[in-house]
């Protein structure tokens, strides 16, 4: 238990995991949330893998310069699971699921964040979501919106989800606390995903698949606005509570994307004058057009907009 846990806790935690690489952005999310009131409600931490002493004096000086506090706790897996992470997704990604050995269970909600997000508007209310008794909150994911070639819901019925069950987006998860440390079920997605053979098998996406798998039927569909995803974030541009930038091209990077202008201010305002400001928050340098070609289109697509509206209300 960290020293933080060892004096009073606030009743929430806010956590983001990642490795080095991710350590300025994890930042900037953990910054975005106090910006927006996460603060006030809860504690914030950062699982990390690898970091050196000089990491955590550059997330010192960023965390003081913009005045918000947060804990930094090493994270640990498997070796086997570190060895069979997928190579496109960093093994820091599992460490959401080793959260019950690291947090107080005297904690109420837990908000885990992936560390490509920030907080557009205010957040804090989101712990006190009604969720229907479910043990988790989350927000539906485009893989099973109806789609006019089905290709979407392809994806949630090839892992194992029966017809009409959803599948939501992992980078969002509002957790009821006492109930997942009660039916102990981040340990059963860490064993079943301990049970996959190398690079996951059959699965496109390990952690989150096998998270769909043992919350189905236990999980909260939370309002669109609480994780807008890239792809839906094209057909819906309102401002979200939670902004994910889950493509390839990040707003902190050097390619220019299509509706990016936002984040990336947002990006620079924050790593100004940081340690991390000639490695991120650059100003870009070059363009990817058929990413924004392919932005444009969808959002003077209103046909697929009204569709996956009514999916969405359904």
């Amino acid at each position: 238990m960290s020293k933080k846990q060892k004096n009073k806790l606030k009743p929430d935690a806010i956590v983001v995991c990642c490795t080095p690489s991710w350590l300025p952005a994890a930042a900037c999310t953990l910054k975005s949330c106090a910006d927006q009131g996460g603060a006030e409600v809860a504690d914030f931490y950062v699982i990390a893998m690898g970091l050196t002493e000089q990491d955590k004096v550059d997330f010192q000086n960023f965390q003081t310069r913009h005045k918000f506090s947060a804990t930094i706790v090493e994270g640990k897996l498997p070796q086997k699971l570190i060895d069979n992470a997928p190579k496109r997704f960093s093994a820091a990604a599992f460490l959401r699921l080793t959260l019950n050995e690291i947090l107080d269970p005297t904690y109420k909600r837990v908000l885990y964040l992936d560390s490509d997000i920030l907080a557009l508007s205010p957040m804090a209310h989101i712990f006190t979501m009604d969720l229907g008794g479910k043990c988790l909150g989350a927000v539906e994911d485009y893989q099973s919106f109806p789609s006019i070639f089905g290709s979407w819901k392809d994806h949630a019925r090839a892992i194992g989800l029966k017809t009409g069950e959803r599948y939501f987006n992992s980078g969002v998860l509002l957790i009821d606390w006492p109930q997942i440390l009660k039916r102990k079920l981040l340990q059963t997605c860490l064993a079943r995903i301990m049970a996959l053979p190398k690079s996951g098998g059959k699965l496109n996406f390990p952690d989150q698949d096998v998270m769909n798998l043992v919350f189905a039927g236990l999980w909260h569909r939370m309002p669109t606005r609480y994780n807008l995803i890239s792809i839906v974030s094209d057909y819906f541009p309102e401002t979200p509570v939670f902004r994910h930038f889950t493509k390839d091209h990040k707003p902190w990077g050097s390619v220019w994307v299509l509706g990016h202008a936002q984040g990336r201010q947002l990006y620079q305002s924050m790593l100004k004058g940081s340690e991390w400001a000639n490695k991120m928050g650059v100003r870009a340098t070059r363009i990817a057009p058929f990413e924004s070609l392919g932005i444009f289109m969808r959002r003077t697509d209103k046909a697929t907009r009204e569709r996956y509206r009514k999916h969405l209300e359904s």
